[in-house]
């Protein structure tokens, strides 16, 4: 109870922490963790026996199933997470097609388990390992790509595909089932959230440094801007005051001949009067 009391802090830590952040930034990436978290925790306690435990379910398949609905569902939201913190959209626009009919997948899949009971479990894990390796792939391709955040997603996701991998072949029997196999999931997952933690940190931090990077941008535009405005106030008012000059000059000009005359160039009638 111990141990398991430290994973579910952990993960309980993570949702609220996370979903804050999603209520300050409003980014997607930090729900779609939420879920992935709730769903694993939901996924790992029932597998541990706590949700039939806590809930009292009493019919079996109910408390055979309740791994098998959480697994899915965490993979779903996983995959999401994984698009949105890659930016496949954009970086993988084929692949990324793939991927969400992977989502769909995985979110319809466990309804398929409540008329088929325990017949396709072992292909469900063969499934859940596919997805994995898939998850794996892309976080690959993206660090080959130098992205920044693949390197940490790549770094986490590797270590839950591990125990996914554990999980997976003890499931189908080529794994023997002993303390270290059947709690290889829920070890790969802390590792995951307190690698992803630190992902979603430096995700926070390059949005503020991005944010004071534009605010310095616009404050030497609106710096430049003050200064060439200055410039050509002073330009203008050279111009307006040479104009002025040579207006004057002009003035005097035409004063001078409309007082004199032009040929001999004494004062005519109009000085005279």
């Amino acid at each position: 109870y111990m141990a398991q009391a430290w994973y579910f802090g952990m993960a309980t830590a993570m949702v609220l922490f996370n979903l804050l952040l999603f209520v300050q930034l409003r980014d997607r990436i930090y729900i779609h963790y939420v879920a992935f978290a709730l769903c694993m925790a939901f996924a790992l306690a029932a597998q541990n026996g706590l949700v039939k435990e806590f809930l009292r379910l009493q019919s079996p398949l109910w408390s055979d199933l309740a791994s098998t609905f959480g697994y899915s569902f965490a993979i779903a939201a996983g995959l999401q997470f994984m698009r949105h913190m890659l930016d496949t959209p954009r970086t993988l626009a084929r692949g990324d097609r793939g991927l969400w009919g992977l989502v769909l997948f995985f979110l319809l899949s466990p309804f398929i388990f409540l008329f088929t009971g325990q017949t396709f479990i072992q292909t469900a894990a063969i499934v859940y390992l596919g997805a994995v390796v898939i998850g794996v792939a892309v976080g690959l391709q993206a660090a080959l790509r130098r992205q920044r955040s693949a390197y940490f997603f790549l770094g986490a996701f590797l270590l839950l595909a591990l125990g996914a991998m554990t999980n997976a072949l003890r499931a189908i029997g080529l794994v023997p089932t002993n303390m270290l196999t059947a709690n290889a999931m829920q070890a790969g997952s802390a590792l995951e959230m307190v690698l992803l933690a630190f992902a979603l940190a430096d995700r926070f931090n390059e949005m503020r440094r991005e944010k004071l990077s534009m605010q310095k941008k616009l404050l030497e535009t609106q710096t430049t801007l003050i200064d060439n405005l200055q410039q050509s106030e002073q330009a203008l008012e050279q111009r307006v005051e040479t104009r002025t000059h040579e207006l004057q000059v002009l003035n005097q000009k035409l004063a001078a001949l409309s007082m004199t005359d032009g040929l001999t160039g004494i004062a005519n009638r109009r000085h005279f009067d």
